[in-house]
């Protein structure tokens, strides 16, 4: 692990950054939040109707329930497997209610053009 990250970080400093246009296409297109202020100032410069990205706390929920979603569509396939009946009914339950949760948290909101 200490050798993939020496590497990942001796890959970003040899390597040019991408160039500011396609930042901004990027940032158009997925509206980050973060550490992305000098490039949405630039992007609002080329298109002031961009709106900046003020999801950041439901974002960051959605990302707990999705982990949770996630793991629950790999616990249950192994619950099948063993036979653990009670666990199988428990994993689909959180199942579904993540997937209620998202879809009202996540889906709903994204923009028509996204989807």
């Amino acid at each position: 692990m200490i050798v993939s990250t020496i590497g990942c970080i001796i890959a970003g400093l040899i390597t040019k950054p991408e160039s500011v246009e396609i930042l901004v296409e990027f940032y158009t297109r997925v509206r980050a939040w973060g550490f992305w202020k000098p490039v949405y100032e630039k992007a609002v410069k080329i298109n002031p109707a961009i709106e900046k990205n003020t999801d950041f706390y439901r974002d960051w929920f959605n990302i707990i329930i999705g982990i949770i979603w996630q793991m629950s569509l790999v616990a249950i396939p192994m619950y099948l497997v063993i036979q653990d009946m009670s666990a199988l009914g428990i994993g689909t339950g959180v199942l579904l209610i993540t997937s209620y949760i998202l879809k009202k948290s996540w889906y709903d909101k994204l923009k028509k053009k996204t989807i």
